[in-house]
């Protein structure tokens, strides 16, 4: 199909004009350099805004009205007000019509319903477990793959060194008891007031403002509205319900009891105590355990402990030569004297632009000579309907049936009690025969334990530091090492104090 029209084929494409601007009049704009004056410098007004001169003010100035309104507003001479008539109530004023004829429960579905028969429920079979072909070799993967551990032991980084002692005796007195000076402190003052508190004799005058202005007002009665009543219909239903109707009882099969039905075996013979454990169990002798404690007695050294070091030995002190201090650089006043005007106060216009109005109200209050009237809305059309005490059901006191209760269960015609027997105590034929002796209470620690005499370990009092006094002589690897370079002074970022003179006028 071919896409050609009636609207492609005559249609021809023409050059629109050029657009022009158009003025309200209907006269044509054209195009081109504007020359002349405008009309608005005819009407042109310059006001002085220097600040110099002061801020504008205008020549008729706002002045408040000194009379008072007289008069209409408009709310008040177009307002209607508009007669509302009474709300109108929702309630059916006719009762619920019953009919006579008895209900029909006949429905289309119940006329067109055909019953169908339900096949048994599908049960999946439950798979046996079946046991392996080939009989365990009695090896598994593990033992047969299993190599050891691989590497070395931990070494242990304890040291070796017996443990110093000094023969001379531990001296306890601290720094603390030295130079520890007691205070006299004074005795504390109790801050538990002198005086006791005096009461008075007068009585409590509880009469208060209220109580005296109180005045009781009557209260009407409460309004109660009437309580409907339940009505019952007056047809009794004479009928079959759907549910009776229509059950059917439960489709399926039941479940089937996994639950063994054979009875409980019994024997008439008591329960032997003797379990596989105590008749298999092999008791095998075990040594008596070894003491880990070590039989020797820690040797300490009598040789003086040598706390003389490397850093001792080739320490020497050296002369401190006097700090550095710079030197404080001291004020300096301005050369030139302060002619006592800024900047600001020179250059400052003042505000530019006339000032805010202000829209707040005018402080008369308005005030109407008219006496107030309390009639609302509310109370000129209410309509106090008669009302009457709400229904209060009475409960019916509670009457005994007549006759007897058949108090005789099926358990109790049905029970028989049968006579019980005691489990007699049996002791096992392997726990041998009671023996009336002492008892032994020697153990194997006890017998082997050996005490061993141990003396406390003395602790070594360390020897005082003495300062060396003698001057040092020679020079220090910081003097020795030290090359000295030319301080250059800080840049002073501080701004002078010559004060900033505009040359705005001169120019």
């Amino acid at each position: 199909m071919e896409g050609i029209t009636s609207y492609n084929k005559d249609f021809t494409k023409k050059m629109a004009p050029p657009a022009t601007q158009i003025r309200d009049d209907g006269q044509k704009l054209q195009g081109g350099k504007f020359e002349g004056e405008p009309t608005y410098k005819d009407a042109y007004k310059k006001w002085d805004m220097c600040g110099r001169h002061g801020p504008f003010i205008s020549k008729d100035p706002w002045v408040q009205p000194i009379a008072r309104f007289e008069g209409e507003t408009t709310m008040n001479h177009d307002y209607r007000k508009y007669a509302q008539p009474p709300r109108q109530s929702m309630k059916p004023q006719e009762e619920t019509k019953l009919s006579d004829a008895p209900f029909s429960d006949n429905t289309g579905y119940r006329q067109s319903y055909q019953p169908h028969a339900l096949g048994p429920k599908f049960v999946r079979e439950r798979e046996q477990y079946k046991a392996p072909g080939v009989p365990f070799g009695g090896v598994s993967t593990f033992k047969r793959d299993y190599r050891g551990s691989v590497g070395e032991l931990t070494k242990s980084f304890k040291p070796n060194n017996p443990a110093f002692s000094s023969g001379q005796p531990l001296e306890d007195l601290t720094t603390n008891r030295k130079d520890y000076i007691k205070h006299a402190e004074p005795p504390r003052q109790s801050i538990k007031p002198q005086e006791e508190t005096k009461l008075s004799d007068a009585p409590f005058a509880d009469n208060t403002g209220y109580r005296q202005s109180y005045q009781p007002h009557a209260l009407g009665t409460k309004f109660v509205r009437e309580r409907e009543q339940y009505k019952a219909p007056g047809v009794p239903f004479g009928g079959v319900s759907t549910f009776k109707r229509d059950y059917r009882g439960s489709v399926g099969e039941l479940t089937k009891s996994f639950k063994p039905n054979n009875p409980a075996f019994s024997s008439g013979q008591p329960l032997e105590d003797l379990t596989t454990n105590r008749k298999d169990y092999i008791k095998h002798a075990e040594p008596p355990r070894q003491s880990i404690k070590p039989q020797e007695e820690t040797k300490l050294s009598d040789a003086p402990f040598a706390d003389n070091t490397g850093y001792r030995q080739s320490y020497q002190p050296h002369a401190l030569g006097t700090k550095f201090v710079r030197e404080r650089e001291q004020y300096k006043a301005p050369g030139v004297p302060f002619d006592g005007v800024t900047t600001f106060k020179r250059d400052y216009r003042g505000p530019i632009g006339e000032l805010t109005k202000s829209f707040k109200p005018d402080n008369q209050a308005f005030s109407s000579g008219q006496p107030l009237e309390d009639l609302t809305n509310n109370r000129k059309d209410y309509i106090k309907y008669p009302a009457s005490k709400p229904y209060v059901h009475v409960q019916e006191g509670y009457k005994k049936p007549e006759g007897d209760m058949f108090m005789q269960t099926t358990n109790k015609s049905t029970y028989r009690q049968l006579p019980l027997d005691r489990n007699a105590m049996i002791r096992p034929t392997d726990a041998g025969k009671v023996s009336n002796g002492p008892f032994d209470g020697t153990t194997s620690y006890s017998l082997n334990y050996k005490k061993w005499q141990v003396k406390a370990v003395e602790q070594s009092a360390r020897e005082r530091y003495h300062l060396n006094n003698a001057p040092f002589e020679g020079m220090s690897t910081q003097k020795a090492h030290f090359i000295p370079h030319e301080m250059v002074a800080n840049r002073s970022f501080k701004p002078d104090n010559t004060a900033f003179q505009s040359y705005a006028n001169t120019m």
